[in-house]
C-alpha cells in the first residue's frame, strides 16, 4: 500500500475520532445537571467547544477573528451578518452628528415598526448593505465611538461579545429572557421600573447547541475534502508550553 493511501486512511480515522470525541462532549454537556444557572454553564461550555473547533481551521487568527470567521463559514447562520437595529439606534443616539441624519431617519423608521409586547426575530433587522450605503464614508466615522464601528453591530460580532461575557465574567450580556423551546435568537420587549421600555436580545441555549452541531458536521466534510488532520493543530505532550512539545 502506497504511503499516500496510508496517510489518507490515517487522516480519515483521525477525522472520525476527532468528530466522535466532540460529539460525545456535546452529549455530556446536554445531559449535565446543575443546581442553578444550568443554561449559563452549558453555554459557557459550548462556546469553549466552538473555540476548540475553530483552532483547527484558523490557527493563526486572533481570538475574535477566529471565532467570527468560524461562525461565518461553518455555522450556517443566515442572519449572522445582519445589523442589530436596537444597537444601531442606541449608537446613533450617542452620535448626534448631522452626517448620520439619513441613517438615523432610516433606523428610527424601521424601529418604529416593532410592536411592543411581541417577539422579534432577527430577520426583521436590516441587512448590512442597507446600513452601509447610508453610513458616512469619511474616515473619522470608521469608529464613531471608541471601540464601536459598523461591524460591531453585526450579530456574529454580538455573539462574540456574548462569548466574552460567558468566559470572562460568568454572565450573559443584557437582560434577555429565554424559554426551553426557543431555538433561534430573538428580541423581547422589557418594561423597567422607571417605565422605560427596552428591546432585549436573547441567544437561547438551543441556538448554541445547534451552532455546535452544525459546525461539527460542516467541519467533517471540510477536513475530508481538503486533506486536513485536525489533530495537527494541537500540541500534545508533557510540557504546558506548546512550543516545547513540537
Amino acid at each position: 500500500m502506497s504511503s499516500v493511501i496510508v496517510k489518507l486512511n490515517r487522516y480519515r480515522q483521525d477525522i472520525e475520532r476527532f468528530v466522535g470525541f466532540f460529539k460525545r462532549q456535546l452529549e455530556v454537556i446536554d445531559s449535565a445537571q446543575f443546581a442553578e444557572k444550568g443554561n449559563l454553564y452549558k453555554k459557557a461550555l459550548l462556546v469553549n467547544v466552538i473555540d476548540a473547533l475553530s483552532k483547527t481551521v484558523y490557527p493563526r487568527k486572533g481570538n475574535r477573528d477566529r471565532f467570527v470567521s468560524f461562525i461565518r463559514h461553518f455555522g450556517e447562520w443566515r442572519d449572522c451578518e445582519r445589523i442589530s437595529l436596537p444597537h444601531l439606534v442606541r449608537l446613533l443616539e450617542k452620535v448626534p452628528d448631522t452626517d448620520f441624519s439619513e441613517l438615523r431617519k432610516f433606523a428610527l423608521s424601521r424601529f418604529a415598526e416593532w410592536p411592543d409586547g411581541e417577539v422579534i426575530y432577527l430577520d426583521k433587522d436590516p441587512d448590512y448593505s442597507e446600513v452601509y450605503k447610508l453610513w458616512p464614508k469619511d474616515k473619522e466615522y470608521t469608529k464613531p465611538l471608541e471601540n464601536v464601528q459598523l461591524d460591531s453591530l453585526r450579530y456574529v460580532h454580538l455573539l462574540y461579545s456574548y462569548r466574552n461575557s460567558l468566559i470572562h465574567e460568568m454572565r450573559k450580556p443584557g437582560y434577555g429572557m429565554e424559554f426551553p423551546n426557543d431555538d433561534a435568537p430573538f428580541y423581547g420587549s422589557m418594561l423597567h421600573d422607571e417605565n422605560k421600555n427596552t428591546w432585549e436580545l436573547a441567544y437561547p441555549l438551543k441556538f448554541f447547541q445547534a451552532v455546535c452541531e452544525l459546525t461539527l458536521a460542516s467541519l467533517r466534510s471540510y477536513y475530508s475534502e481538503n486533506g486536513i488532520n485536525p489533530y495537527d493543530y494541537y500540541a500534545f505532550g508533557t510540557y504546558w508550553i506548546e512550543d516545547l512539545n513540537r
